[in-house]
C-alpha cells in the first residue's frame, strides 16, 4: 500500500471518528444524572454544610458584637469560647429545620426537576420535556443546558435550530463543561449555528483538549493540517495535536483511535525527521500498551 493510500485511509478514519464523537458527545447521557464538570450544582450534603457554616458564622459575629457592646472584648471572647459548642448545635438544628421547610414548601431542586425531564425524553415526550427544561436551563444548570442544546440540535420537541443549540452549548461551555467546549469549538470551525471563526474554534477546542479530551486534540490536529479562511495550515502544530490525541486515546485504552493517529502521523512524517521520532515513540507506546504521557 502506497503512502498516499495510507493517508487517505487515515483521513477517512479520522472523519468517521469525528462524526461518531459528535453524536456521542452531543447526547448528554439521557436517563442518568450527568456528572458535568465546571460550576455545577453541589451535592446535597455540601449544600447543608454550607448553610450550617454560613449561619454559624453570621450568628457568631452577631453574638460577639452583642457581648462586646455590653461587656467588653475580653468577656465577649470568653463567652464565645464557652458557649460555642451549644451555639453550633443550635445552628445545626435551625439549619436542618430550615432546609426541611424549604424542601417541602419550595419547588424541587434543579437536579430533581432535570431527572423528571430526562424520564420524559426517554419516553420520547419531547414537547413536554422541552417546556419543563427551558426554565431549568435558564437558571444556569449546566446539564440542563447541554440537554436543551441537544434537543435544539436534533429537533426534539421543536424544529432544528442550530443557532439556539449553539447558544445553549455556549452557556454550558462558559461554565466549564468540557463536552460543551468541544461542541462550540467544532461549530465555530464549521460555521454550524454561528458564523465560522477558526480562531475561536481553536480557542475552545484547546480548552477542551487541555482537560484531556482526545477528540478535541484530534480535531485541532485536523484544523491545523487543513487550515481555513484566515487560518493558515501549520503542519508542525498539526503533528503536535495528533500526537497528543494519540497519547490521550492510549490513556483511555482506545487502541483503534490511537492506531489511527499513528497511521495518520506516519503519512505526515515523510520528509520530516522530527515527526518520524514522534511516530516511532507513539507506535512503540501503542505496541507496549503504555498509557504514560510523554512530553513532545
Amino acid at each position: 500500500m502506497s503512502g498516499e493510500d495510507r493517508k487517505k485511509i487515515a483521513d477517512i478514519q479520522i472523519q468517521a471518528a469525528d462524526q461518531r464523537d459528535e453524536r456521542a458527545r452531543d447526547f448528554p447521557r439521557i436517563g442518568t444524572a450527568p456528572r458535568i464538570e465546571g460550576r455545577d450544582y453541589k451535592p446535597r450534603w455540601r449544600i447543608v454544610l454550607d448553610w450550617i457554616l454560613l449561619i454559624a458564622m453570621i450568628g457568631a459575629v452577631i453574638f460577639f458584637l452583642f457581648y462586646v457592646y455590653y461587656t467588653g472584648v475580653v468577656l465577649a471572647v470568653a463567652a464565645l469560647i464557652t458557649f460555642f459548642p451549644q451555639f453550633l448545635l443550635l445552628t445545626f438544628v435551625v439549619t436542618i429545620s430550615f432546609l426541611l421547610w424549604r424542601h417541602f414548601r419550595q419547588p424541587p431542586m434543579a437536579r430533581d426537576r432535570l431527572a423528571a425531564v430526562q424520564k420524559l425524553v426517554v419516553r420520547h415526550d419531547y414537547q413536554l420535556a422541552m417546556k419543563d427544561l427551558i426554565p431549568i436551563a435558564e437558571e444556569g444548570h449546566p446539564p440542563a443546558q447541554m440537554l436543551l442544546a441537544w434537543m435544539y440540535e436534533h429537533g426534539r420537541g421543536t424544529t432544528r435550530e442550530p443557532a439556539h443549540a449553539f447558544r445553549w452549548y455556549e452557556a454550558a461551555a462558559q461554565r466549564g463543561v468540557t463536552e460543551a467546549q468541544y461542541a462550540i469549538g467544532t461549530r465555530y470551525a464549521e460555521g454550524n449555528g454561528v458564523k465560522a471563526d477558526f480562531a475561536k474554534g481553536v480557542d475552545w477546542l484547546s480548552r477542551a483538549a487541555a482537560k484531556g479530551m482526545a477528540e478535541a486534540a484530534r480535531r485541532l490536529g485536523h484544523l491545523h493540517e487543513t487550515g481555513g479562511v484566515g487560518f493558515p495550515a501549520d503542519r508542525e502544530k498539526a503533528v503536535e495535536w495528533y500526537y497528543r490525541a494519540g497519547v490521550q486515546f492510549l490513556s483511555r485504552k482506545e487502541m483503534d483511535d490511537a492506531r489511527a493517529m499513528v497511521d495518520h502521523l506516519r503519512a505526515l512524517a515523510k520528509g520530516y525527521p522530527a515527526v518520524q521520532g514522534l511516530v516511532t515513540r507513539l507506535d512503540q507506546m501503542l505496541h507496549d500498551g503504555s498509557s504514560a504521557k510523554e512530553p513532545l
